[in-house]
């Protein structure tokens, strides 16, 4: 089989893994005795999607088939496993192995000119750049990867590049919304081309959010619109979370802040449900930025809380800086003006640090500062039930300490006294004996002294005058 057919074939055998995942057990033993290289490979990348909800097992069973094929010598091997270790990576919301993991099967993909693995491994990597908020990285990436794409003709992955691409300019702090509706409008093209634009459905959402900021509301309106209709008719319900959250931003553009409350909580519970953590994210940003509108201040806060628990701990970082920001506002309209100002300057630390490339550890050294703070607020929000248990608890240990050193300074205080008494009894003892020692002794001297001395009756008779 000439080397081009095989580097297709073993692409094909690797997404049809998602297709056909057969059971774990028969798949391991298939692998153990499996001798053609390209089906064994197709094989592991099988067993590890069997463990996607488990990023330990993933990150186990991955290097054991890593190690495989380093000492098989089979590079290719090597590159797919490192593949889909960092797809498992960003799913599992860990991008610094992600990355790492990314960028040694492009090396490894380069290495063999398989172009158009290292494309869709590009793309890849820049969405893990771009959810660490690292900008510019992602945009280097994606254009990197657009470029691999070309050389493979490969126009779906150029597609999905423009598209990603198109996203990263829309998103970054200095927003660039033309560039982005420029590419954007090229992804569309191409799948207009493919006669695949039935499946655009995210590409109509970003591009109607796209019109939205540039108040052109006409066009927004119709394409968020068109991307929720045909992402009802093909059942894409990730399509549809975005585009009523894109329809949430039009009408707060609008003013119509109910409804973007209401379109939202929509899009929040379709989150939820499968645990999309940035959908959440800009979900309980967006229904706090609105409740806020309505002046809703209790709601609003609650809301934009939760945004930030899921920020910090997932580490999604590219939007936090906004979120600060409207956590800032929120404290100001609540007239807690150092709060508002504390949250102010978070949010320009942020979005000063997203210039930098190595803005991440800028942002988790910042994260770091404030972590056990914002911590205790967060926590005490989405585990209200479970903090007042706590607060009870240590409300309960105070009491009892508070009550152990009142007892023990009052046993302290009548061992003191206890003392006092007993030093004073000897000393009234003391004083009592020596009291009697002189009365004894007054008494004593006054018997000698009347002994010595002639009675009355003598002197009567021997001295009468």
């Amino acid at each position: 089989m000439p080397f081009k057919s095989k580097l297709y074939f073993i692409f094909f055998l690797f997404c049809a893994c998602y297709l056909f995942p057969g059971t774990v057990d028969s798949l391991k033993k298939a692998y153990s005795s499996e001798k053609d290289e390209l089906k064994k490979i197709y094989t592991s990348a099988r067993i590890i999607l069997f463990y996607d909800g488990n990023y330990d097992s993933v990150k186990i069973y991955g290097q054991q088939y890593i190690n495989d094929w380093k000492k098989a010598n089979n590079k290719l091997g090597e590159a797919f496993i490192y593949y889909r270790l960092g797809i498992a990576g960003i799913e599992s919301s860990n991008y610094d192995d992600a990355k790492k993991n990314l960028q040694q099967a492009i090396l490894l993909f380069n290495e063999q000119k398989n172009d158009s693995m290292s494309a869709s491994t590009h793309m890849r990597l820049g969405f893990a750049f771009y959810t660490m908020a690292d900008y510019e990285a992602a945009i280097k990436t994606y254009l990197s990867g657009i470029e691999r794409a070309s050389q493979a003709k490969r126009p779906i992955t150029v597609s999905w590049g423009y598209n990603l691409l198109g996203l990263a300019l829309y998103s970054k702090p200095n927003a660039d919304y033309k560039k982005a509706l420029y590419y954007y409008m090229k992804a569309l093209d191409i799948d207009k081309q493919l006669k695949r634009d039935h499946l655009s459905n995210l590409l109509l959402m970003r591009i109607g959010s796209v019109y939205t900021k540039q108040k052109n509301y006409a066009s927004a309106d119709y394409y968020l619109n068109r991307s929720l209709k045909q992402s009802d008719s093909v059942h894409d319900n990730v399509a549809k979370k975005w585009a009523l959250e894109a329809l949430t931003g039009l009408y707060q553009e609008k003013h119509d802040y109910q409804k973007a409350v209401d379109v939202g909580k929509r899009s929040l519970q379709m989150s939820l449900e499968v645990g999309e953590y940035p959908g959440i994210i800009i979900s309980y940003r967006n229904i706090a930025e609105n409740y806020l509108s309505l002046k809703n201040f209790r709601l609003a806060n609650a809301n934009i809380d939760s945004a930030i628990y899921y920020s910090v701990k997932y580490g999604v970082f590219q939007t936090l800086s906004y979120i600060y920001e409207v956590k800032s506002r929120i404290m100001e309209s609540s007239g807690l003006a150092s709060e508002a100002l504390s949250y102010y300057k978070r949010s320009m630390s942020l979005k000063d640090s997203l210039f930098s490339v190595q803005n991440s550890k800028n942002i988790n050294e910042l994260e770091t500062k404030y972590e056990s703070k914002e911590k205790e607020k967060e926590i005490q929000f989405l585990n209200k039930e479970k903090e007042s248990d706590k607060k009870v608890k240590n409300v309960l240990m105070v009491a009892v300490g508070l009550a152990v050193l009142l007892i023990g300074m009052i046993v302290f205080i009548m061992i003191k006294i206890n003392g006092a008494r007993k030093k004073l009894q000897e000393q009234n003892n003391i004083i009592e004996a020596k009291q009697k020692e002189i009365v004894d002794s007054i008494h004593y001297a006054k018997r000698i002294q009347t002994s010595l001395l002639p009675t009355e009756k003598y002197i009567e008779k021997n001295i009468k005058h």
